[in-house]
């Protein structure tokens, strides 16, 4: 997605990790960041987008019409790890690096902590 001129958007230029060693999987381990922010960054957040009054309707129903008509569900893997600077994340590199099917009509949804884990597989596609 693209970000309309002059919006003080920035990406960290590497994704928090707070490694851990996966509970079950003994070649495994899993990334346990989890973004909390005080109030003093909330505050920031408001000053940078002022009026950004839209209602949790809004927002589900955009959610929902981007990944219903907008995302290339057969190409791309829904991923909290897709950044303006690196890309979407591609069913093809997910089949070689973590065994993912790759040529299913189902949509596939990366497990934000275990990224080896596609959270959508028992869809039948």
């Amino acid at each position: 997605p693209e970000t309309p001129p002059g919006t003080p958007y920035k990406e960290y230029a590497d994704i928090p990790k707070k490694r851990i060693q996966h509970p079950i999987e003994e070649r495994a381990a899993v990334n346990a960041y989890f973004y909390h922010p005080n109030s003093a960054m909330l505050q920031n957040l408001q000053r940078l987008f002022p009026g950004q009054d839209l209602s949790l309707g809004i927002l589900l129903a955009s959610f929902f019409r981007y990944y219903a008509y907008e995302f290339d569900y057969k190409r791309y893997v829904v991923s909290l790890h897709s950044t303006l600077a690196h890309g979407l994340v591609e069913r093809e590199v997910k089949a070689e690096l973590d065994g993912w099917r790759n040529y299913s009509a189902a949509l596939t949804i990366e497990d934000p902590f275990e990224t080896f884990y596609d959270v959508a597989h028992v869809l039948r596609g």
